[in-house]
Parts: structure tokens; sequence; C-alpha cells
């Protein structure tokens, strides 16, 4: 099953038969067409069980927002729909459940079960799940605002804790001999780059990897924020001497600043761009030995990338080891030809299928 725009012409995305219950589905294909449409809303799932699906299936945090007081939970609730942060946050990263005082039996049955086996306090007014891990991440008493809770959660989250100053970073890779993984990204403008946080950056597994393997640094260049002039200046230099050409790209160096190898988006979240990332610390992409992981589809790791013909491939996946465009190559300039098809795609500045600002072609007519 396909979701079409008005004009029938872009498939917004797709589903089928998953073996779910009829309002499972429905928030599925309400979620679908929001993130296509730029439709930002919080999605309350219709009961515990459906948020932990939900959060299960999409690689969410299950946010349980626990009323005690029948008479202003609702009106609370609203508050919080109605705060533009809580909305964009809980959009991008959360199942959000709000649990009743007076819920059916069913679903405080499991809720109690759930407090039994998982050990969140009575008091807690905000409780985080990790529905993949069966675990409490978080929980949290009453918060006086809307705005405070969207302050609890983004300290609490998952999050990777970037640095931005490259001499820094290269002093604390130096004494934890520890990689360096630097990402080069438009953060505020760049739609892989924006994937890659959402599928790989903000995830548990992503997060606690990073923490105990490499010194991660951020090296953006932003379009709606001004950073300072000597951030601009190292990020500009840092990119022109790793030769960056498109957005996103992570470069690995070890700490006497040799390049190890380079990654970018990929699909698949945070496990496959993990094994590549280990294959790429370890040294071994340097000496082309076979990796430990094999990443299937992925050009570094897989010794059967190419091998088979197109028509067996994903539509997205293509055969350029290259992970980056350059402009102007018209093997992968849009303004050139049309997109390629790419396992590893990049935004490049003025690539109008990413970049929000690049210039629309007008259509003769129009």
């Amino acid at each position: 099953m396909l979701f079409l725009n008005a004009n029938g012409k872009e498939v917004l995305g797709k589903s089928g038969y998953k073996g779910q219950a009829g309002p499972d589905w429905m928030l599925r294909a309400e979620m679908t067409i929001a993130y296509a449409t730029r439709d930002k809303k919080v999605w309350f799932a219709e009961d515990l069980m459906s948020g932990m699906r939900l959060g299960a299936r999409d690689g969410r945090m299950l946010l349980l927002v626990n009323s005690t007081d029948a008479k202003d939970s609702e009106q609370y609730i609203r508050q919080l729909e109605e705060n533009k942060k809580f909305t964009t946050l809980a959009f991008a990263r959360l199942a959000v459940v709000h649990v009743k005082p007076n819920a059916n039996d069913a679903d405080l049955k499991y809720f109690e079960s759930l407090q039994a086996r998982l050990k969140f306090s009575d008091d807690s007014r905000y409780i985080i799940i990790d529905p993949e891990r069966a675990d409490l991440y978080a929980q949290g008493a009453e918060l006086e605002s809307p705005a405070k809770v969207v302050e609890w959660l983004e300290e609490t989250l998952p999050h990777i804790n970037w640095l931005t100053d490259y001499k820094q970073a290269l002093a604390e890779a130096k004494k934890t001999n520890r990689p360096l993984m630097l990402s080069f990204t438009g953060s505020d403008w760049c739609g892989w780059c924006k994937r890659l946080k959402s599928e790989v950056f903000l995830k548990r597994d992503m997060v606690e990897w990073a923490e105990q393997a490499v010194i991660p640094v951020q090296l953006d260049f932003p379009r709606n924020t001004e950073l300072p002039s000597y951030l601009k200046e190292q990020n500009k230099k840092l990119k022109s001497r790793f030769e960056v050409q498109g957005f996103p790209t992570v470069v690995f160096l070890d700490p006497n600043e040799k390049v190890l190898g380079t990654s970018g988006y990929m699909r698949g979240g945070p496990t496959p761009w993990i094994g590549k990332a280990k294959y790429i610390t370890s040294g071994d992409a340097l000496t082309n030995k076979t990796p430990a992981i094999i990443v299937p589809g992925d050009p570094a790791t897989d010794p059967n990338f190419g091998k088979s013909s197109y028509e067996d491939k994903k539509p997205d996946e293509g055969k350029s080891d290259n992970p980056v465009c350059v402009p102007g190559d018209p093997s992968c300039d849009p303004t050139a030809l049309p997109k390629p098809k790419s396992n590893n795609p990049v935004c490049v500045p003025g690539d109008p299928s990413c970049d929000p600002n690049a210039p629309k072609d007008k259509k003769d007519g129009n």
C-alpha cells in the first residue's frame, strides 16, 4: 500500500499487513503522512500496549505521562501539546501514552505489571521506557511547566556529547588513545544530515558506543544559526583539509591525525552504522582486511557488493564506492543528470532534492 501526494507523483510512504490492530495501523499511517508533510504533532498511542509496540517498531522511547488527578489531567495534556518544543521533540523521538487515573481495567493492570517489573516509583509523573530493551530508562517527578518537561527530556534522552573545538578534541584523543569522529554536517538545512542524526546519532546503542569508543566532534555549517567566528574559520579549514565535498561526511582519525576512513548516511539504523565505524576505527579499512562485521550493501564491508544484477538490488542501492557527490561531476550532480541511486547519499549545498534553500526548477507553463 503506497501513500502518494496530492498529484499522485511522489511516494510519501508505504505500508501493508503488519499483524497489528486497526488503531495501531491507523496511527502508523497518520505518522507516515505527517512526516512527509511536516505536520508535526504529538503521537498519543491508544493504550500502553500500543505504545510499547509503536516504540519498539519505530525505535522510539516511550514516554508515559502519569496523571493522578482526573480533573486536571486533560488540561495538562493540552498544555503539553500546545508547547512547540515539546511537540517537535515528541514528533521526532517519542511514542507518548497518557496514563489516566480512570483508564480501563486492562490498561491499569498492564501499567501495574510494568511498574512491578521495571521498578518505577509511585510518584513518578514522567516515565521513559526503552521498548526495544524493555527496561526503565528514566523517571521524573512533577515539573512546574511544559518548558521544564522539555528541558528534562532534552537532558535525559540519549544524545552524544559533541565537542566543537578541534584542538580540545585532539588533546582528549591523545590523552585517552581513542580515535576522533569528525561529523561534517549542515544541521539546520541538510536533509540527509537530519536523517543521520535521528536514525543513528540519537539512538541509545550509538550513544553508548560513542561514549566508549571515540571522541565525537561536530563541525557544523548551518544557515539559520550564526556560529562564533573562530568556529566558522576552524570548520572551513578542516573541511578543506580533509577534502569534504558534501554533507553528511564523517571522518575518522587516529590520535596522530591519520585518516582511518570515512562514513556518512546509510540505511538500517545504528547497528550497521556502528559495524562500519568499528571496521574503520580498528584500522582494518586501511589494509583492506576482511571485516569482522559485514554491512550488506555497503561497498566498504560487503564483499558481494556490486556482484549481483541491478534488478536484484533494493531501489536505493547503487554501485558507487564514493559516499559523497562532487559538484559538477556528471555521474552524480543532479544539475547535470537526474540524481543517481546511491547507497550512501549525502546532501551537497544547492541540491534541490535535499537542500530546502536550493532554487527550484520551473516547469514549462507554470
